[in-house]
């Protein structure tokens, strides 16, 4: 299953470079060839596409957070609070406070509450920002950098 010599095609640049080089000589990606499991994984899970994932895992949490609190939903008025999730259906899946990190030391919450959204409104502007930037950035900066890059701004 793990591919022990030969060379591989560098998922950043597209250029052949050895199994057991630690860095892509031609672009400087670490690790191109995944420690020798990159053929496995892609077979496995076919080329990644992060900023699909990240819009399908925004898609489930959101609809995810209708369905815990599905009284939430109608209970709002105004245009701009359709389709809302509660408060405590938010809380339940990662929603962050300065209160919830300083004094019950959620840390993890600023990094979930990034994939949560808060409206249908929100949600739609989100994804459709994440539509059409997110491959070229990915494109841009690889997927691994991508992830962190929304996942840490928020």
């Amino acid at each position: 299953m793990r591919q022990t010599s030969g060379s591989v095609v560098c998922p950043e640049c597209g250029r052949l470079v050895e199994i057991d080089e630690t860095r892509c000589p031609f672009c400087g990606r670490w690790q191109p060839a995944m420690f020798g499991y990159s053929r496995a994984l892609q077979n496995v899970f076919g080329t990644l596409d992060v900023s699909n994932a990240i819009l399908w895992t925004c898609a489930i949490l959101y609809m995810l957070s209708l369905i815990l609190d599905p009284r939430a939903i109608l209970a709002r008025g105004g245009f701009m609070d359709i389709l809302s999730p509660s408060g405590e259906a938010l809380l339940q899946l990662g929603m962050t406070s300065r209160r919830l990190v300083n004094h019950y030391d959620l840390w993890w919450t600023p990094l979930s509450a990034t994939y949560l959204h808060g409206s249908l409104i929100h949600i739609f502007f989100n994804m459709m920002w994440l539509r059409m930037l997110g491959p070229s950035l990915q494109a841009m900066l690889g997927p691994g950098r991508f992830f962190l890059l929304y996942t840490i701004s928020g």
